[in-house]
């Protein structure tokens, strides 16, 4: 019954699709499904259909962002798409959740592909106009909002506080994120009466986190997974990036954006000139040593006043770089990159000439902290002690690492379900330290020595979260995971784009990880000015 039901609502979409004509406007067909539990096909036993709405779309306007163009060429502004565009409500019973699938099918020039697309903080899901970009590129995709709005995560406490929601949690980790893939492809098959002849997982952050995720636990579900800048080790992040912030609380000492800045221009100083070429970005930061000691004395310009760099301020930084550690010197999680724009992943305000400081943290960590490791909504995480920090750290990974953690290493499996799995990190992400990227790449590696038959990693110098600085920006990658899966084309370099700081472009390619670009001479906006080594 569920069946029939489902396949009416869409062949109506459908129907609607060829009545309309090229100028007509959206127009929508909704229903309010209601189905047992027992009638459910498409999912499991356990899940409950609350209602399906479908919406044909006719010459949409597609959406344009730069934000995409790590994933797909962006479409010409001019572009318009048509598209059937689905909306899947569902509950999973006696967990109290109510989770909606998105799900976009173009009306003309399916390629046969299904997308499932990853979110990005705390949003399961990504902007939703994504789901007509990929609809202009001929993709069915989907994306899911894992039971909750955006980036809030008011639902982590429930029963007056007193307990974890972890079945929200769940579905945040991982459980909407297969049900998504289910459904979409269940859908897709329904609409087009055949099913998708590759599945892909696109997500950064995230959505990388994501993509680990269904690499570890449902590689059976994809032939390809993109997860770019991935949210690996997730609890040791979320602390761990609240370091500088208790590192600054604890010596009573917060460095203002200026005075951040001031270390991150001297350390590219330092650093930038080691691959051959002068740029403003440092393609070896692991062979460069910067120490911020040998600035102090000197001064940082802030906006008219001039601040001495100190001692204080060089621990700070120094703590920042080499990460969080126990008193015994053992490290918890990757710091910054050498390179990195500090102020960015640092995150300080001032008034009064930089002489009134506040460390602010990072949103993340202010969220998780109260709310998950605490669970006291009143918590001020600003103000952590060496001590605490080191028992939230512990504790956040006992709690949750086993719910949300994605640091299995172990990914020989791919090999049985034949599923590529291709990541790239920005080498000045400032958000998620890349070491934290390589140290999981190396575990995989001493697990299978052969690891790179099914996963590459491409570590992009002077990029930052997912995109964005002067380093070159990798380009449709999912055009590379394609090549991949279905040509056999294994990627040892990405397409990227470069912009200078006076806004000439060029082209470069990332090198696949150990290797490292090096400039050879010419034209620096020239590809072949370069060199993987």
């Amino acid at each position: 019954m569920f069946l029939r039901k489902t396949l009416v609502l869409l062949v109506g979409c459908a129907a609607f699709t060829a009545a309309a004509g090229a100028a007509s406007n959206t127009s929508a067909l909704n229903s309010n499904h209601s189905c047992h539990a027992s009638a459910i096909e498409l999912l499991s036993p356990h899940t409950t259909i609350l209602n399906i709405t479908a919406e044909k779309v006719e010459n949409y306007p597609v959406p344009q962002g730069a934000y995409y163009d790590v994933f797909v060429p962006t479409p010409p502004a001019s572009a318009n798409v048509s598209f059937c565009n689905i909306t899947v409500t569902y509950t999973h019973p006696d967990w109290d959740d109510t989770i909606h699938v998105f799900i976009g099918l173009p009306l003309r020039g399916w390629n046969r592909k299904f997308l499932a697309l990853g979110g990005g903080g705390f949003a399961t899901n990504m902007p939703l106009d994504i789901l007509p970009v990929m609809a202009s590129l001929g993709y069915a995709a989907a994306s899911t909002d894992g039971g909750h709005f955006g980036q809030d995560i008011s639902w982590a406490l429930k029963d007056n506080g007193s307990l974890v929601n972890y079945p929200f949690l769940v579905d945040f980790a991982s459980e909407s994120l297969k049900d998504m893939t289910v459904l979409g492809r269940q859908f897709t098959e329904l609409y087009y009466k055949q099913p998708a002849e590759r599945t892909y997982w696109v997500g950064c952050s995230t959505g990388g986190r994501q993509g680990m995720m269904m690499a570890q636990r449902y590689s059976h579900l994809f032939d390809g997974i993109l997860a770019n800048a991935p949210a690996i080790n997730w609890n040791d992040l979320l602390i761990g990036s609240h370091w500088p912030t208790v590192s600054m609380y604890e010596t009573g000492t917060v460095l203002p954006p200026c005075v951040l800045d001031a270390f991150t221009n001297a350390s590219i100083a330092a650093c930038d000139s080691i691959d051959g070429l002068e740029d403003g970005v440092i393609s070896l930061p692991g062979s460069c040593e910067f120490d911020p000691y040998s600035e102090v004395g000197k001064y940082a310009s802030c906006a008219g006043d001039n601040i001495q760099l100190t001692d204080k301020h060089a621990f700070i930084i120094k703590q920042i770089l080499n990460g969080p550690s126990t008193p015994s010197g053992r490290q918890l999680a990757a710091g910054s990159t050498v390179g990195t724009n500090l102020s960015a992943a640092v995150n300080t305000t001032c008034t009064q000439n930089n002489r009134n400081c506040t460390a602010d943290g990072v949103i993340y960590s202010n969220q998780w902290i109260p709310k998950f490791v605490v669970k006291n909504y009143r918590f001020n995480p600003l103000t952590i002690t060496y001590e605490q920090f080191y028992r939230f750290f512990a504790q956040s990974k006992l709690e949750y690492d086993w719910i949300i953690g994605t640091g299995d290493a172990n990914l020989q499996h791919l090999r049985g379900t034949n599923t590529k799995l291709l990541s790239f990190h920005g080498y000045a992400d400032e958000i998620i330290p890349p070491n934290n990227t390589v140290q999981y790449y190396h575990k995989a590696l001493s697990i299978d020595a052969n690891v790179t038959d099914y996963y590459r990693l491409f570590l992009a110098p002077g990029v930052m979260h997912c995109g964005g600085g002067l380093g070159p920006n990798p380009s449709a990658m999912l055009h590379a995971l394609e090549d991949w899966v279905e040509h056999g084309k294994a990627p040892t370099e990405l397409d990227a784009i470069a912009t200078a700081a006076n806004g000439t472009t060029g082209h470069r390619s990332v090198c696949m990880y150990p290797a490292s670009s090096r400039y050879t001479g010419g034209d620096p906006t020239v590809a072949s000015s370069f060199t993987c080594s």
